[in-house]
């Protein structure tokens, strides 16, 4: 394709009077020096990153060697997502909450079973809130289960044997260890054996049949919250360790439920 001899004659024009120019040229200098910068950093920092991401993560989160042996394992078995430590739930008379506003629809006891009507005991407590809102560890705690295996019960949930202290009105601190299962979870970011802190983020909540592939018994988005004091024994009231626990919402049959 012929370029038109006047198109040329105007762009040598144009880069004639470019350099001929002191302001011009300062500043056509500056923004190739700008350009330069900024290019060598794109190409700097992937690279960096991807050659150091274990620095990286121990530099932000990590505060022993073992954290960052977690950290490792974490990135290598689920695709590198970061393992983030939540702020602003810490009370001193007892555990925070494991989602923040969460509203209570169906507490620990007897109720009427949304699904079948029926009378039924509900071994914990339901929290419900935005699909795929973050759920954290109410204390520091090692995971002793994750469950992910499609099943009509609590769907995917995650059971954690926390170790953590609550003070009483006269002053005494009481040091404790219990289980806490996390029931109809979307996205679990925790694995077996890993430790974690209070109010680390350990997943996303889940529990709706219609954008859930494993919501368990089910019907709407909601955390199913579990105390125990084994690891597969009986569940016991979580209000006695969430205090202060949110009024209770009047259910209807979309809201959720769990099978226990």
């Amino acid at each position: 394709m012929a370029v038109d001899p006047a198109t040329i004659k105007a762009v040598a024009k144009v880069a004639v009077s470019v350099l001929t120019n002191k302001e011009t040229r300062s500043n056509l200098l500056y923004i190739i020096l700008i350009a330069l910068v900024v290019g060598v950093a794109i190409i700097l920092i992937p690279i960096y990153l991807l050659t150091h991401p274990l620095e990286m993560l121990e530099a932000a989160f990590a505060d022993s060697p073992d954290d960052a042996a977690y950290i490792e394992q974490y990135k290598l078995e689920n695709d590198d997502k970061v393992l983030v430590i939540g702020e602003g739930l810490i009370t001193e008379d007892a555990y925070p909450l494991p989602v923040i506003g969460a509203t209570v629809t169906s507490e620990y006891g007897e109720r009427t079973d949304p699904i079948t009507g029926a009378q039924s005991f509900h071994h914990g407590t339901d929290f419900g809130g935005e699909w795929r809102s973050e759920i954290f560890s109410i204390a520091d705690g090692v995971v002793m289960e994750v469950c992910t295996e499609k099943n009509d019960g609590y769907g995917n949930y995650i059971i954690i044997r926390h170790t953590g202290e609550r003070t009483a009105e006269d002053g005494t601190v009481t040091s404790e260890t219990f289980y806490a299962l996390y029931g109809h979870m979307n996205e679990i970011y925790m694995f077996e054996g890993q430790s974690l802190k209070k109010g680390a983020i350990i997943g996303l909540m889940g529990g709706d049949p219609e954008k859930d592939t494993n919501p368990g018994r089910s019907t709407g988005t909601h955390l199913h919250f579990e105390i125990r004091t084994t690891q597969s024994g009986s569940a016991i009231d979580p209000a006695g360790y969430i205090f202060p626990v949110p009024e209770p919402e009047e259910t209807t049959e979309s809201e959720a439920v769990t099978s226990e």
